[in-house]
């Protein structure tokens, strides 16, 4: 089955929020660069994306671990 000439394929449009993210991320090292400095800027690269993925992890880890056993703790 084929799209409609001109429609925006459903799977492109998933792209939009890594690339958005990736945008803020670096206008706000720029930003935090400018005023500090180069190496300001490099870190901010790095620990910006690091605190938030991790947090991620961290996040969807917990949430699976509370709704893996959730029958035994509200007995349904």
């Amino acid at each position: 089955m084929q799209a409609a000439v001109g429609a925006t394929p459903w799977l492109l449009i998933g792209f939009a929020a890594p690339l958005f993210y990736i945008l803020i991320v670096i206008v706000s090292a720029l930003l935090w660069g400018r005023r500090d400095g180069f190496r300001s800027f490099l870190w901010f690269l790095v620990v910006l994306p690091c605190i938030h993925f991790c947090w991620g992890i961290g996040f969807v880890l917990g949430y699976l671990s509370l709704t893996r056993n959730i029958t035994a703790h509200t007995g349904r």
